[in-house]
C-alpha cells in the first residue's frame, strides 16, 4: 500500500510543482476587473489645470451635498460630538431602573424595563 501511495505521489509531484498557487489564480482571475474598476474611479478629470481623480470629485460633491442637506450639522453639533468623546454623557447610560406597571418576569424583573442587576 505504502508502495503504491509513494508511486502515485511521485508521478503527481511534477504537476504539483507547476501549479500556481491559489492566491495567484485568485489575482489572475480578479486582475482585470480591479483594473477596470481603478482606470474609473481614479480617472484624472482636468480642472483649472489640474487633474483630479474622479473619486475625489465624487467624494466633494456628496460631502457637499450631505452638509447642505443636514442644514451644516457637521458644523453645527461639532461641540456635542466633542463633549461626547471626552465622556460628558457616560452618567446617562449608568441610571436605576425605575419598576414600571406591567407582568413581572419570573426574575423579578419589569418586563418593561432593562436589568441592572449589581449596576449602581
Amino acid at each position: 500500500m505504502k508502495t503504491k501511495l509513494l508511486s502515485l505521489l511521485l508521478i503527481l509531484m511534477p504537476f504539483v510543482a507547476n501549479a500556481k498557487a491559489i492566491d495567484q489564480k485568485i489575482e489572475d482571475a480578479f486582475s482585470p476587473i480591479a483594473d477596470f474598476f481603478g482606470y474609473w474611479i481614479f480617472y484624472p478629470i482636468n480642472i483649472a489645470s489640474h487633474k483630479v481623480p474622479f473619486v475625489v470629485i465624487v467624494l466633494l460633491v456628496g460631502a457637499l451635498f450631505f452638509t447642505l442637506y443636514y442644514k451644516f450639522g457637521n458644523f453645527r453639533y461639532l461641540g456635542v460630538a466633542l463633549r461626547a468623546v471626552r465622556g460628558k454623557y457616560d452618567h446617562i447610560d449608568h441610571h436605576d431602573v425605575d419598576i414600571m406597571g406591567g407582568d413581572p418576569t419570573p426574575g423579578e424583573d419589569v418586563f418593561e424595563s432593562e436589568m441592572t442587576e449589581g449596576v449602581h
